[in-house]
């Protein structure tokens, strides 16, 4: 082994350049309808990107279906 070839990191940044799960996601730039994963549309919840975006559409499926199931 060359040691000229080793470089020095953190073991974080050791496991974004692998292929690993956490690796993939991290380099995720969209969320998976679409929507880009940037400060002013995610969240954190439990460690994980959420998008904002695909948060309100669900709140608004969810609050759809309660409105019809009171009416009906």
């Amino acid at each position: 082994m060359n040691p000229e070839h080793l470089e020095a990191v953190t073991q974080q940044e050791n496991i974004l350049r692998g292929i690993g799960p956490s690796a993939r996601q991290a380099r995720q730039a969209h969320c998976l309808n679409g929507h880009l994963f940037d400060r002013a549309n995610t969240y954190m919840y439990k460690g994980r990107r959420q998008c904002k975006t695909c948060q309100y559409e669900r709140n608004l499926r969810t609050r759809a279906r309660a409105a019809a199931r009171a009416s009906g």
